[in-house]
Formats: C-alpha cells, structure tokens, sequence
C-alpha cells in the first residue's frame, strides 16, 4: 500500500461561488432611515443649532404637546443685551407687532400694552422666524393665509434657582420633527426626506437639583420621492385631482 499524498492545496478545494463573479451591485433605493438616540442629546443639537442664530439664545427643553404623545421643544431666550456677537436678538422691548404707519397711533398703543402687559420682552422680526417650526395646530386661518397664535406661544417665565430668579422669554411647542428636518437636512442628493420623532421610554436620571427625565426617542425619516414612486408603482394616488399619467 503506499503511502503517497497528493496535498491539498487551497486552490483546489475553492468551491464555485456565483456571488464572488458579481462585481458590481444594483442600487438599493431604501425608503426609511432611522436613529435611537436621547432628549438630552436631541437638545443638545437643538441648541448648537440656535446659539449660532441669535445672540440672546439660552437653552431648550423637551415636553410634549398639551393632550398628545407628540415630542415638543420650548426655546429660552435671556434679556441680556449682548451684541458683540454679532447675531440678531429673537426678542426685545420693542413690540414690532403694530403695523401702524401712524407714529402718534403707533406709541400710544405701545404705551397702552405697557400697562396691560408690563414691561415685557415682544419676539423680533427675526424672532417671529421660529414660526416656521410651531405645530400646525396653533395656525389661525386669517382670509387665504394662517397666522401663528402667539399669544399661546411665547411668555415670560423665570429660574429660581438661582440667588436672584432668572427672567426669560419661553418659546413653546415646537415641533421636533421640524426641527429633525433642519438638523439633519430636508434633501440628500435627489432623495427629499420627510422626518418623525417618536418617544419610546422614559430613561429616569438624577440631577444636583433632584430627578429630571430623559427620553429614549427614535428619529425616523422617509423618502417622499421613493414612496411617491412605490404609491404610482402599485396604482395609489397620492396627490388630489385627476389621476392622469403623463
């Protein structure tokens, strides 16, 4: 019997592989992305946004819509008056809400809301641009357009914790998916992205000042262009009026 081998050599046993002759791949046209990640880190982004905006920004915080599930980001504006930096300010003494080209008309209704209201901060022109990110829900239809109820928006509030209470100007109920939109970009190339922020858990924490609560949330998005496309491919008209193909 003898006792010759023949080795076995690695080339020799490499199988046929369909998979290893593919070199080039189809696109893969994905619909949704999503990211797990926290309230606190959302906010974080939130703020790095804004204090690159206006000169008076503070911070935010993460709550909910009054009745709903639905994430809501307040803005907090401080009245100090910086404006070494450059940045327009979100708000200020000056109500700019009165139209008036009447001077006389105009400073006697300033001084009659001054009585009312105090001496209080009114959002600026630049400020009022934060309506872009305010739930539709707070829209009032006015003839063909919507104004933004403000009233039920921005207020005073002040933080006792410190020695002497901190005064500042509260933006509320911001939509975060809004938001999402800004931080993370409305378009990618060709793709136009829709985005939604859901909460998933409480994530309990301890503060020096007690327990405060974070949010484990899920920030999602989908591809308009890619599920208008699915939507024609399986008959579904997504749009109002006539179903004509072109």
């Amino acid at each position: 019997m003898s006792n010759n081998t023949t080795p076995v050599t690695e080339e020799a046993t490499k199988k046929f592989s369909i998979s290893d002759l593919v070199q080039t791949h189809e696109k893969f046209e994905h619909i949704t992305d999503s990211k797990f990640t926290t309230s606190i880190d959302f906010c974080e982004r939130v703020s790095a946004l804004f204090s690159k905006i206006f000169a008076d920004y503070e911070g935010c915080d993460f709550g909910f819509l009054p009745g709903q599930n639905l994430p809501a980001i307040a803005l907090y504006f401080n009245h100090r008056v910086d404006e070494a930096s450059g940045l327009p300010f979100a708000c200020s003494k000056e109500d700019n809400s009165d139209k008036s080209t009447n001077s006389t008309l105009r400073s006697s209704r300033m001084y009659n809301r001054r009585v009312l209201n105090g001496d209080r901060y009114y959002l600026t022109e630049e400020g009022q641009a934060l309506g872009e990110f305010i739930f539709d829900s707070f829209l009032i239809p006015k003839g063909n357009k919507k104004e933004i109820n403000w009233s039920k928006i921005v207020s005073e509030v002040a933080d006792g914790n410190f020695a002497v209470p901190q005064q500042y100007t509260e933006v509320k109920y911001l939509d975060a998916a809004k938001l999402a939109e800004v931080i993370y970009g409305r378009n990618d190339g060709d793709t136009e992205w829709v985005y939604g922020v859901r909460i998933m858990r409480s994530i309990p924490t301890f503060a020096m000042a007690g327990n405060s609560t974070n949010f484990a949330i899920a920030i999602e998005r989908v591809s308009k262009t890619e599920v208008e496309r699915l939507a024609k491919q399986y008959g579904l008209n997504t749009k109002a009026g006539l179903n004509i193909i072109r």
